[in-house]
């Protein structure tokens, strides 16, 4: 394994991120423990002109282009031995990689990659600014939207210097416009060309030319077949596919003509633009990127796309997977540090926990065992307790023990850890069964806790004592605290009723569903209390989705429509508002916001059954993470 250099300029080397024909990309950390992209030249080629030439073109080209469509330059040393520039250090998947592992794009999917491409492309275009190497490798998928990088054979618009020898011809063939194969000049219409190939790629896994020997014959003289694509992106695709640079339309004319496709329900705010480290001054003279004009409003497109729909595609497909546990996955939960910071706790079948780092997408300390035997994990719940985050644990069920597995043994505690530090803090008496649901909260400033085995507990934290008489239901679907109240969900007969556990008494009408493959569970929508049914309007038909007002009783809204081929996972709240999770038979997700109605998916990755799922926020933006028979945590994007 080839060792990782210590430092390059003032940035210390975490990881290699990949590498290149002229060079080696690394993850590194600056002064202040920001990430940041480290471009280094391979030693062999430090010394050749014209690879320093090239390096130095990729330096002008990123300070003259807009940061929200590229990766921003920091920091360059061209001078020194070992020549770098640093950029920022942008997350997400490249399109290829993107394309590879969640298959071809369709629809709205597709349209909101050729739209953000065309964004970016209009933005380093209004720079002066020509890519000449567009392609899927060169296109990072971020939170922010199309990020368009390698800017190494980039060509000021008013430049008359040139990179190869007359006649030679630079770029990646499966993207590479006509001009270019002849050696002729350029104009920006040449990445326009590029961003069809990319488009067409993206709908079809396919280059319009083909990838083999005979392609450069095709793009001088042939038309490529644009039939799998819908009407009108074909039409535009065929546009940029032009033979003539002169008949194929502008960046800007490809924004405006994907511009229909808009759900603009919200605004949005602008990410931060200034660099995290300083970027030394450019050489006398030269032009900075402009400051307002037409694009501008372009950036502002950018934005307002962010803002409404079903948000950038990759979001939604990108699989992060925060790490794997050994054995299925039990129980979610997710909670919030005193400092704000989302960390998200799983159970196994194993009695082991595990917590995650939901911003920076990694396990947390060593997996810890919450039973005192072994057995799995029923219930997680995560709450505040006098000013602690707090995560409790349930056990559940009987586990086989002994030679052949065929003693019995069980663990039906309920413990209590520290979410911060992991330190155990208390055990509640051990109940008379598993426990299967939990939840945390406060009534009248006392922090409690709800758990049900086979009857539902009300514990009072302070005392680490039962609270009020356990009360016997059968039929339970879920416990949490609303309005200062300790609520119990379950069916009686064919009525799902939410109990209050302080009063032991109804807390509302109830709402009639027949309990046969129906589920329940409690949300909020617009401040209110609601309980969310879901239940299959006849044996082979799709679910319907209800949401019903705990106090009246009366429906809210219509019924949304999960298709008969899914199963519903179930429901939480990400912020203040209710979402559900669903999957199909291949184990594909699909998330609904049960406020807006907006799907999201199909989120692909778990190979197996999915046991559970929870939902929660990352700096504002909903996500959800699930996980179950693979043994892997996947974190999913909402939005």
């Amino acid at each position: 394994m080839t060792s990782l250099p210590g430092r390059i300029g003032p940035y210390a080397i975490e990881r290699r991120l990949g590498a290149g024909g002229m060079g080696v990309v690394y993850l590194g950390r600056d002064g202040r423990g920001e990430a940041v992209a480290v471009k280094v030249i391979r030693p062999e080629l430090a010394g050749d002109p014209r690879t320093r030439a090239r390096l130095e073109r990729e330096v002008r080209a990123a300070r003259t282009v807009p940061r929200y469509c590229t990766a921003a330059l920091l920091d360059a040393d061209l001078d020194g031995p070992l020549p770098y520039l640093a950029t920022e250090y942008v997350e997400g998947p490249t399109l290829d990689v993107a394309l590879m592992e969640r298959g071809v794009l369709a629809g709205d999917e597709l349209t909101d990659l050729a739209l953000g491409v065309a964004l970016a492309l209009g933005a380093v275009h209004g720079s002066g600014v020509l890519h000449r190497d567009l392609k899927p490798s060169n296109i990072i998928l971020s939170a922010f939207g199309p990020r368009v990088i390698d800017f190494g054979i980039a060509q000021l618009a008013d430049s008359r210097t040139r990179l190869t020898d007359t006649g030679a011809v630079i770029g990646s063939l499966v993207c590479m416009a006509p001009e270019q194969l002849r050696a002729e000049p350029l104009t920006p219409a040449v990445d326009v060309f590029a961003w069809a190939c990319v488009v067409f790629y993206a709908a079809t896994g396919r280059y319009p030319f083909g990838a083999d020997s005979g392609i450069r014959q095709r793009v001088l003289h042939d038309d490529p077949d644009l039939g799998q694509l819908r009407p009108g992106l074909a039409a535009l695709v065929e546009k940029a596919l032009a033979k003539d640079p002169r008949d194929r339309p502008t960046a800007d004319d490809l924004v405006a003509g994907l511009g229909t496709r808009t759900h603009i329900e919200e605004t949005a705010t602008f990410p931060r633009t200034e660099p995290v480290v300083s970027v030394r001054p450019a050489p006398p003279g030269r032009r900075h990127a402009r400051r307002g004009g037409p694009w501008t409003l372009v950036a502002l497109g950018v934005v307002a796309l962010l803002a409404g729909g079903t948000g950038w595609w990759w979001l939604a497909r990108h699989d992060g997977v925060l790490g794997s546990q050994g054995d299925r996955v039990t129980a979610l939960t997710i909670g919030t540090l005193r400092d704000g910071r989302p960390v998200a706790v799983s159970g196994a079948a194993d009695g082991m926990v595990a917590y995650w780092d939901l911003k920076d997408r990694k396990g947390i300390g060593d997996v810890a065992a919450y039973t005192r035997t072994g057995c799995e994990i029923g219930a997680l719940a995560t709450g505040t307790v006098d000013g602690r985050a707090v995560v409790l644990s349930g056990g559940d069920a009987s586990c086989s023990t002994g030679l052949l597995g065929l003693g019995q043994k069980h663990d039906y505690s309920i413990i209590a850890m520290d979410l911060a530090t992991r330190a155990h803090l208390f055990t509640l008496p051990e109940s008379g069964g598993g426990v299967s649901e939990m939840a945390l909260g406060t009534v009248n400033g006392v922090p409690m806790a709800i758990s049900y085995d086979g009857s539902a507990r009300l514990w009072n934290l302070r005392t680490r004592k039962e609270a009020k008489k356990a009360l016997r239901l059968q039929n339970v679907h879920a416990v949490g605290f609303r309005d200062g109240r300790p609520l119990v969900l379950a069916h009686k007969g064919k009525t799902v009723v939410a109990t209050d556990l302080l009063t032991g008494k109804a807390a509302g009408p109830g709402i009639g569903l027949a309990a046969g493959g129906a589920g329940a569970d409690l949300a909020t929508l617009a401040g209110r209390t609601v309980i969310v049914t879901y239940a299959p309007r006849r044996t082979d038909g799709p679910d319907l989705v209800r949401m019903w007002d705990l106090t009246t009783g009366r429906a809210t809204g219509e019924p949304l429509e999960v298709p008969a081929d899914m199963k519903v996972i179930g429901t939480g709240m990400a912020g203040d508002r209710p979402y559900l999770m669903a999957r199909d038979r291949r184990y594909a997700q699909y998330a609904w916001s049960l406020a807006t109605r907006v799907r999201t998916g199909p989120l692909k990755g778990h190979k197996d059954i999915i046991n559970d799922v929870a939902f929660g926020q990352i700096d504002g933006r909903p996500v959800a993470i699930s996980a179950g028979w693979d043994k892997k945590v996947r974190i999913w994007n909402l939005k």
